[in-house]
């Protein structure tokens, strides 16, 4: 008998502890549902109108004071040429020194709201407060980038530009991603998603609560798929390196349209803000770069020496979204101004003052 009410008490508090739990995970799963930050692969999977205008290119010219969305307030307002800047005079005075910084979402400043706090305005902010070069009391720092943009639209941006504002000196900031086909969904994202769908399982799929677990795996699954196309993209086949051959063409012709007009070309190299270390894993993709730069002598600036050390993700605009943040900009704004003073300027000053 007794063994018999144990049985029936062990049954009804099994009961009872199943119908109290059932409540319990509900409310854990619409919390996980609704504090969970979808990461792009699938808030995009969902949005494809979204995805494609992050990619997507925008035109040259677009009306005043037109307005784009942006990733976090979203706002930008752009001025008459369609830069995420002021307007400027078309002809500076002769104590303006005019920088052109040409670039994709990086220098454009996806994701970072205010635009002061880009790196081409911090740039500026601390050149007209400091005036490292004799002879210049005003500079200017134009923020010519566009994002998901590639090198072909930065030579259309700089025959444009050139003309308008008749800059001093012309940097073109390169990420390792603008030397890659991969803004293409069929190249890149689709095959992604779909080994992450894979791996998720149905019930990672279905659940928020285990779909929340596995994000940092599915994360980590997606930063080794990117590294391995983009070192293909410049260390492959001669098919995989398709778009590199372009950019390398694109940018000496950007030297030449600078060179023709007297202008100082540089470039300049973004890191890709991740594994900022010793084993960083696109060293090698630098050095190309580097030796594309020393063969064809256009002046390179490598700021990935700046940004090592630092902890990548404290540098994203948000776990989910790893475009520089106001943070990383203030280091590539101070590796810039550092560049300029301690190697351009000399050389424009040299050249100057034996002019004279």
């Amino acid at each position: 008998m007794t063994e018999r009410v144990l049985w029936l008490l062990s049954l009804i508090l099994s009961i009872v502890l199943s119908i109290l739990l059932i409540p319990f995970f509900g409310a854990m799963e619409l919390w996980a549902g609704i504090s969970h930050q979808r990461p792009w692969y699938e808030e995009h999977r969902s949005n494809w109108g979204r995805f494609i205008e992050r990619l997507g290119s925008f035109p040259l010219l677009v009306s005043r004071g037109d307005r784009r969305a942006a990733p976090n307030s979203g706002l930008h307002e752009l001025n008459l040429l369609g830069l995420r800047d002021r307007d400027y005079e078309r002809a500076p005075s002769s104590d303006t020194f005019r920088i052109l910084i040409i670039g994709d979402s990086f220098t454009e400043g996806d994701g970072v709201d205010d635009s002061e706090s880009t790196f081409p305005k911090q740039l500026e902010a601390l050149l007209n407060a400091r005036q490292p070069l004799p002879g210049f009391s005003t500079y200017e720092v134009i923020n010519s980038g566009l994002r998901g943009s590639l090198t072909f639209q930065w030579v259309d941006r700089l025959l444009l530009n050139i003309e308008w504002y008749d800059p001093n000196v012309v940097i073109a900031v390169f990420f390792t991603r603008d030397g890659t086909q991969l803004t293409s969904i069929g190249h890149f994202f689709q095959p992604i998603r779909q080994r992450i769908a894979a791996m998720s399982g149905a019930l990672n799929q279905r659940f928020a609560l285990l779909r929340r677990a596995r994000q940092e795996e599915i994360l980590e699954q997606l930063a080794r798929s990117q590294v391995n196309l983009m070192r293909a993209a410049y260390l492959g086949a001669q098919q995989s390196i398709i778009e590199w051959q372009n950019a390398k063409c694109n940018l000496v012709q950007m030297r030449d349209i600078c060179s023709e007009r007297g202008v100082q070309f540089v470039l300049a190299n973004f890191p890709t803000l991740y594994q900022l270390d010793d084993l960083h894993p696109f060293q090698e993709i630098y050095d190309v770069i580097d030796e594309f730069a020393t063969q064809n002598e256009i002046a390179y600036f490598d700021l990935f020496p700046f940004f090592k050390g630092a902890d990548a993700s404290a540098l994203w605009v948000s776990t989910n979204d790893q475009h520089p943040n106001a943070l990383a900009h203030q280091i590539a704004a101070r590796a810039l101004f550092a560049y300029l003073s301690g190697s351009i300027f000399k050389q424009l000053d040299t050249t100057r003052r034996s002019a004279l």
